[in-house]
């Protein structure tokens, strides 16, 4: 029966998204193109009271989706277009409560079903955030634009449409208030609930008034919906990223592999008005007098400019005719174009299809989007095993492994000791980070060009910039022999620094406000991510001298207490411990007695706020949520006595006004869709000479020829028994055309004492060498983001070496392949005492690190001295956010990952709370 039901899903998979709007121009020529484009012409037409017509505008506007195939929940795609309206009265936020007011925006929605000439798609199965994008009510006006529509039915012209015919007894309508227009929302199949939107709230008498997942999201911290009203440029051409979702995060719209689903794009050219009536019955026919001041108001064409920002939640202050308010009515809603759009398997598909006991794989971030899609395609075949991957830092993993906790471990780093049992470190993937941003240039456009070099990284990772101007000047008014009194000459932020200007030209100073402009949101607990990130910043002269404390060209210093940090290290510990009486930088809670203790509380930290996750970091990039803990949030008890504070995360930035730099995947970076900075490989300048541009400095950008590259530069660790990366090489001229990012991920695996879990990691292995190395995006193929693993791409001997590996495991009789070739003396397991290393050699039960340490922690530079101990300051907690990649159900996982953040919060202030009762 189980049998039945895995091939049957099989079968099944056979046959069968809150957004950020972009720059308003073309992509650049090196992405991918896209999946699908539509073409389609429309016009607005007026009909005059003599029955005359009257054309007032016509366009030819083409949308370009990236990607409509094998999509999963809360993928990012790219939505373009050209030849639409251009834009008037642009919002600052595409997606708040006054977007729908922009004129001439171009809506993206998704909406259940596909448009069909039998079956049209119908407004009232797209879904929206709230209410208020479903109604319009005017007392004022007896014929608002939409019923002077001239291609609505005449049903749809009434004085009121979309009040139910039948109401529950007792349902008070007396606040629907002709002429009111309510677009009802329906619910997925089986249940197929009508929403009403007759109020703002759950209408108790009247029934169903708002699906459980549409809400009006205020929450700055939080994540917005997909519905957007982006903007066209001058030229009608215009971007956007917009999110797609699943019954798994939306079940209220039910988009899955079986419930079809479609994207809209749909270009707002103004209401097409009917100013005859002829053939509508007489009362909702206009007379003179309603004309007198309906049809100019239905027949307007815009009042704002290009360009100009309208951030005023009230019609009056734009013709409504020409705005997304309208977005339901015929005459935009006929202009749709239309794009069916199909998903992939759910994330809970292993689970539903196969109920065996897993085996997991713990470890490494990095793997995540290939594992998604390889883990498919082992649980739905018959002859293949079901795994799980349970994402964890990659020093938790290996430690995990040496404890005798986990099975497999996937890590790019080799561990600082040699594992107790006999292992295999088997490369299964060549991928990497990324420093994934997301910029608004001066002109208010998304920025995409953006070059960051190794010190710019130092300097935001090391506190380095003071981010306000009071702290700045508390710098100044330090002691003479204070080391931080050196920093008042410092930029506050990247975005002042002359080193990022020259780099960066066209970003502009309009983000030193921002306080994510002067950090890059990092990890907060251990990681093979932050090992390659710091080991990156070693091997650069620039970085490693500023870190050492030479100042930059232009003066600037590292923070004092970074002077000198060992690199490269798992972890990137927040040193700043600044505080003085010059600095009162905690607003928002004027409660005195529950403040007076933030004073002492070192700012730049909570600045940093760093992440126990890349999913994390992803998401808050993604939609711009910088993580500065630095919002003063008043705690109050049931009774709304006040008895803490909080400091809470600023949240999400102003579209136009963004800066968010942060440490990712270039997996996640890929399914987002997110830019991604070029990092600089080599330069010949001077190492103390100031610049004024990018000349003699090469930036490479995360591609697969970049990874190949850098690949060359990978060598035989025999001591480790793997291959570890030269990052000498990789900002050497050898290594220009290299990405710094590059990072190999291992399989390690004992190669004694699994019993038959042996042999299905060692089928996991020979696929993860061959079948999974297949590029695309279906299950068991290998998602952008990683390099193939194949012997085209130079990569033979690593292909080789796992294929034997996998024989080693299949084995189980501590057999350890060497690198170099041949294999490993084998010992006999151990019967007392001590356990046996990797290549056989006996090891210490003593050295076998335990869950939650630190097995590959820092390797100390030659040119680096000791930094100075953490200060010592009250621990918190994070904001988290709830993430689709997150899978914490190893018991032993979630022992290690506890204990990581135990770690993490001792050495980081993201989160402060001080709270003490009021004096009786």
């Amino acid at each position: 029966m189980k049998r039945r039901r895995i091939v049957s899903v099989a079968v099944l998979l056979a046959c069968v998204g809150v957004l950020l709007p972009g720059s308003g121009y073309s992509a650049p020529s090196d992405e991918a193109p896209p999946e699908v484009t539509r073409t389609q012409t429309m016009s607005r037409v007026h009909v005059e009271a003599d029955g005359a017509q009257t054309a007032v505008d016509t366009r030819t506007v083409t949308a370009s989706v990236s990607q409509v195939s094998n999509l999963r929940n809360r993928q990012q795609i790219k939505v373009s277009w050209t030849g639409a309206h251009p834009t008037l009265a642009t919002s600052s936020n595409p997606n708040s409560v006054q977007a729908p007011l922009q004129e001439y925006p171009v809506v993206v929605m998704q909406c259940r079903g596909v448009d069909t000439p039998t079956r049209p798609l119908d407004p009232s199965t797209c879904w929206t955030q709230s209410v208020e994008e479903r109604r319009y009510t005017d007392p004022t006006l007896a014929f608002p634009p939409w019923r002077l529509d001239r291609h609505e039915s005449p049903a749809n012209r009434q004085a009121t449409v979309g009040v139910p015919t039948a109401v529950p007894a007792g349902c008070d309508l007396t606040d629907v208030t002709p002429p009111s227009r309510f677009v009802p929302y329906v619910g997925p199949a089986p249940t197929n609930i009508t929403y009403y939107p007759l109020n703002r709230r759950e209408n108790k008498t009247c029934g169903p008034v708002l699906a459980p997942d549409m809400v009006n999201v205020e929450d700055k911290d939080a994540t917005p919906t997909n519905t957007t009203f982006a903007a066209s440029n001058r030229d009608g051409a215009g971007s956007i990223k917009f999110v797609v979702t699943t019954e798994e995060y939306n079940q209220s719209l039910g988009c899955s592999m079986t419930v079809a689903c479609s994207l809209v794009v749909l270009p707002i050219m103004g209401i097409s008005c009917d100013l005859q009536g002829a053939g509508l019955p007489a009362a909702d026919r206009p007379t003179a007098s309603d004309l007198r001041f309906a049809g100019p108001m239905c027949k307007k064409t815009g009042r704002k400019g290009v360009g100009e920002f309208y951030d005023n939640n009230d019609p009056d202050q734009v013709d409504v005719a020409v705005t997304g308010k309208f977005w339901w009515s015929a005459s935009n809603w006929q202009n749709r174009i239309a794009v069916p759009i199909t998903f992939g398997p759910p994330g809970n598909l292993c689970d539903l299809a196969n109920s065996d006991e897993q085996v997991d794989l713990v470890g490494s971030e990095l793997m995540v989007q290939a594992t998604d899609q390889w883990a498919t395609a082992f649980c739905t075949d018959p002859t293949r095993f079901k795994f799980r991957h349970v994402r964890l830092g990659e020093p938790q993993a290996k430690s995990a492994v040496a404890a005798g906790s986990a099975k497999a471990a996937l890590a790019s780093v080799p561990p600082q000791q040699k594992y107790p049992m006999p292992t295999v470190s088997a490369p299964i993937a060549v991928t990497g980070f990324a420093i994934s941003y997301i910029v608004d240039d001066a002109n208010g456009n998304e920025y995409k060009d953006l070059k960051l070099n190794a010190r710019l990284l130092a300097k935001l990772l090391s506190e380095s910039y003071p981010t306000k101007s009071d702290l700045k000047g508390a710098y100044g008014k330090a002691a003479e022999a204070d080391p931080y009194r050196a920093m008042a000459k410092n930029p506050l932020t990247v975005t002042l620094d002359p080193e990022f200007k020259a780099l960066n030209p066209t970003v502009g100073d309009a983000f030193a406000s921002v306080l994510s402009s002067s950090t890059l949101l990092a990890l907060s607990g251990n990681s093979d991510v932050m090992y390659a990130l710091s080991a990156y910043l070693n091997a650069d002269p620039e970085a490693r001298a500023f870190l050492n404390g030479t100042p930059d060209p232009w003066d600037m210093v590292v923070n004092p207490n970074y002077k000198g940090i060992s690199l490269p290290r798992t972890s990137w510990p927040l040193l700043d411990a600044f505080v003085s009486e010059h600095f009162t930088p905690y607003t928002g809670c004027s409660e005195p007695e529950f403040t007076a203790g933030l004073a002492q509380i070192p700012y730049l930290p909570l600045v940093a706020s760093p992440v126990a996750n890349l999913a994390n970091i992803a998401q808050r990039v993604q939609y711009a949520l910088a993580n500065a803990h630095v919002n003063c949030v008043l705690l109050r008890d049931e009774a709304g006595q006040p008895i803490g504070v909080n400091m809470g995360a600023i949240g999400r930035q102003e579209f136009r006004g963004r800066f968010m730099l942060g440490v990712t995947s270039l997996a996640d970076a890929e399914f987002l869709q997110l830019n991604t900075a070029a990092l600089q490989s080599h330069s010949t300048t001077s190492t103390t000479g100031r610049f004024t541009d990018r000349t003699g400095r090469t930036f490479v950008e995360p591609t697969d020829d970049s990874m190949q590259e850098a690949m060359k530069f990978i060598k035989q660790d025999t001591t480790a028994n793997t291959w570890v990366l030269q990052y000498d090489k990789l900002v050497s001229a050898a290594g220009a055309a290299a990405y710094p990012g590059t990072l190999p991920v291992y399989a390690t695996i004992p190669t004694r004492n699994l019993g038959t879990d042996g042999a299905k990691l060692a089928q996991f292995l020979k696929f993860a060498a061959g079948e999974g190395q297949t590029p695309g995006l279906g299950n068991g193929q290998l998602p952008p983001g990683y390099l193939p693993l194949t012997a085209a791409n130079g990569l033979g001997d690593l292909v080789a070496y796992t294929l034997r590996a996998a024989d080693a495991v299949a084995a189980q009789t501590g057999t350890v392949p060497l690198v170099q070739g041949g294999n490993a003396p084998t010992t006999p397991a151990p019967t007392t005492g001590g356990t046996t290393g990797g290549t056989g050699t006996p090891t210490s039960a003593s050295t076998v690190p335990a869950p939650g340490s630190r097995p590959s922690g820092a390797v100390p530079s030659a040119s680096a001295s000791a930094p100075p101990p953490a200060a010592q300051r009250p621990a918190g907690f994070t904001a988290g956010l709830s993430s689709a990649l997150a899978a914490w159900a190893l018991p032993v996982a979630v022992i290690i990952a506890l204990a990581t953040f135990l770690i993490g919060s001792v050495t980081r202030a993201v989160t402060f709370v001080v709270t003490w009762w009021k004096a009786t």
